[in-house]
């Protein structure tokens, strides 16, 4: 792991153990290297170097602690490919061929559901994801962070990487713009309590 990242994931870590102990002892103990390629296999994707070096910190989530990134519950290697793989059947079940998102193709593709964007996250409803983007469009970045709504054709990018995306919420959690709220048993932004 590259020390830029190790840092971030300790901010994280520190905030987390010291404000919202809870979910610091909801974060899973690492996914083995065998574990990360057979999800690379499965999906035929190359995971990014931070996003598999954070999997090898960390194996996403408890899907019982506080749901850390503003309310997302994030996805173990195990959770990622049950995700992946029903969106995928959707795709190839035709549901979603004659659809697209709202965006204008340049930063992210039209799809609805791009069997390149890998599900990281899930809001408590379900269905809707934080992805990892390993088929950006021209303008955008391999790699980056976008929304994937399962009933909306809005998608946003969130971060040009998953390093950004952690070190934007390592800034909040220092900044104390979240808070755990028991209700949802997740950490919130305080504008959402």
């Amino acid at each position: 792991m590259n020390q830029v990242l190790h840092r971030i994931w300790q901010r994280i870590e520190d905030c987390l153990q010291e404000n919202i102990p809870s979910a610091w002892e909801g974060l899973n103990p690492p996914a083995t290297e065998e574990a990360i390629i057979a999800l690379e296999q499965a999906l035929n994707i190359r995971l990014p170097d931070d996003v598999r070096d954070s999997y090898l910190r960390h194996n996403g989530q408890d899907s019982q602690a506080p749901w850390i990134f503003a309310g997302w519950e994030w996805h173990s290697i195990e959770r990622i490919q049950e995700e992946w793989t029903s969106w995928n059947e959707v795709l190839e079940d035709g549901a979603i061929d004659d659809i697209e998102n709202d965006g204008d193709g340049q930063i992210f593709r039209k799809d609805w559901w791009h069997p390149k964007w890998i599900p990281l996250t899930s809001d408590p409803g379900g269905g809707n994801h934080q992805c990892l983007d390993l088929a950006p469009g021209p303008q955008g970045t391999m790699g980056q962070i976008i929304t994937m709504w399962h009933d909306d054709a809005d998608r946003r990018l969130l971060a040009n990487s998953f390093t950004d995306f952690l070190e934007q919420f390592a800034n909040g959690l220092e900044a104390g713009e979240y808070i755990y709220s028991e209700e949802y048993n997740a950490i919130v932004t305080l504008d959402e309590i």
